[in-house]
């Protein structure tokens, strides 16, 4: 519980995954490299570069689709067991957490 509530506290100054590789082969291999070992901070990593992406106006592909919904999936499935909540409610609770966080700073 500890663990994930300092990771949330975190993601607004977390560094994001760089994912705006061209070729689409090492784009792929990037992302993998990012969630094979399934670390918390990692997944992360790729959610906020996939975010970030598509908020400066770039187009995703369906390789950054494929990866998001992949983090989004084991960041939901880590989450909801530590926190006691339903895979579905995580993201809510992440977006709560982090506005809070920089509501009160």
């Amino acid at each position: 519980y500890e663990e994930v509530q300092q990771l949330i506290e975190g993601i607004s100054s977390m560094e994001e995954m760089d994912c705006n590789e061209k070729n689409v082969n090492l784009l792929q291999s990037k992302y993998k490299c990012f969630i094979k070992n399934y670390e918390c901070v990692d997944l992360l990593a790729v959610i906020l570069g996939v975010y970030k992406k598509k908020y400066n106006g770039k187009k995703l592909g369906q390789v950054d689709e494929k990866f998001m919904k992949l983090a989004q999936g084991l960041i939901n499935d880590e989450f909801s067991i530590a926190l006691g909540i339903s895979r579905e409610e995580v993201e809510k609770y992440i977006k709560e957490k982090v506005r809070d966080r920089q509501y009160n700073n």
